[in-house]
């Protein structure tokens, strides 16, 4: 089974695809998963993520304003 963790972290870098890595996972597992089920488990695993951005500041320095709303249209 490969190392989702280290798949997902190198994704992160520039130029690196999922076709890419699949194919240095098939080097060293010559006899390992075709790349449709490679895409299909690694989806799987990330679904599994929990999504978290975390942004450090000092109180008061920022200010965070989360608008959901849809602007009405200009009329005018």
């Amino acid at each position: 089974m490969p190392d989702w963790a280290k798949v997902h972290a190198e994704l992160r870098r520039p130029g690196v695809t999922l076709a890419l890595l699949w194919q240095e996972y098939r080097m060293g597992e010559p006899q390992g998963f075709q790349y449709s089920w490679f895409c299909k488990h690694y989806r799987a695993w990330t679904g599994k993520l929990d999504v978290v951005m975390r942004q450090e500041h000092r109180a008061g320095e920022k200010l965070f304003v989360d608008c959901a709303r849809t602007p009405k249209p200009d009329t005018g």
